[in-house]
């Protein structure tokens, strides 16, 4: 009983010893747009006078990357899960300055009336001070679109974070 004992030991030891693989670390793969793409938790305010619009918190801004994966262009979409502010369009980008623009794009996401124009867009790596103390990436540019109104909109937040804290 005791040899017994004495090999279930020493077959659990060597067990223990050979499981134990290592791996490289996994490369992380990343759009080339990165790091312009993303969602983010922004605000509206009118660019004019600085103040947020009705209901201008809680939006979730997308931006992510074109089919042809090119560095040099990306979707931008706004909405709101209460009140869609209804922007879809393709933006010119530049990954290395962090900063994009559109003049006189499309807004696909209405039919008429669908200009759009986005200016001065740029994203500050770890520039915003989350509400649960932590720290994300900053998004902020001025956006015309002629759909909903004359009026250019101000539009600013920073990279989801999923902490519940951070959530609209």
């Amino acid at each position: 009983m005791k040899i017994l004992k004495l090999f279930a030991l020493i077959s659990l030891f060597a067990l223990a010893l050979t499981s134990c693989e290592t791996y490289e670390d996994q490369k992380v793969e990343y759009s080339p747009l990165f790091p312009l793409c993303g969602q983010w938790v922004v605000s509206i305010h009118d660019a004019a006078t600085g103040n947020l619009i009705p209901d201008g918190e809680g939006y979730t801004l997308y931006t992510y990357n074109t089919a042809s994966n090119a560095d040099n262009i990306m979707w931008v979409k706004l909405s709101n899960k209460n009140n869609p502010f209804g922007v879809l369009g393709k933006v010119n980008c530049s990954v290395p300055n962090k900063e994009f623009s559109i003049t006189k794009g499309i807004n696909t996401y209405f039919t008429t009336d669908n200009e759009l124009t986005i200016t001065e867009g740029k994203v500050v790596l770890n520039g915003f001070d989350t509400p649960s103390g932590g720290k994300s990436d900053f998004i902020s540019f001025k956006m015309k679109a002629t759909t909903n109104s004359t009026v250019t909109y101000l539009i600013k937040g920073f990279r989801r974070t999923a902490w519940p804290e951070d959530m609209p």
